[in-house]
């Protein structure tokens, strides 16, 4: 096949260097925007999906599937106390040692206490 190699053929760049431009100051502003942070949902699907398939399976008897459903049930009640621990600690901002990921007003205080230099 001829074709592959004249769509793989090297093609000879010119190697002279691009010059830098500096359009903006190469430095981190003292904030963080909290947007990115999303809110994880998805935390118990597959206890879900197994209920569903255990609920299809027995022509959705609710009789035949307590065990999946409790267990379901336990996910979302533990998952929703995790939510409200983590949004009082939001609120708070107060900082946890050792903690891997930080929140953006945790962030924001880390900023403040230690601003980038002018």
């Amino acid at each position: 096949m001829k074709t592959t190699a004249t769509v793989f053929k090297r093609i000879n760049y010119p190697t002279t260097p691009v010059p830098f431009e500096q359009y903006l100051p190469l430095k981190l502003k003292n904030y963080v925007s909290g947007k990115g942070q999303q809110s994880e949902s998805r935390k118990c699907t597959n206890e879900m999906f197994i209920l569903l398939g255990c609920l299809k399976k027995h022509e959705y008897e609710n009789k035949e599937c307590l065990k999946e459903a409790k267990q379901f049930q336990d996910c979302v009640k533990f998952f929703s106390e995790e939510k409200k621990k983590h949004i009082e600690l939001v609120k708070t901002g107060s900082l946890t040692p050792g903690a891997k990921k930080l929140t953006h007003t945790q962030l924001n205080i880390l900023l403040k206490r230690y601003p980038n230099p002018k």
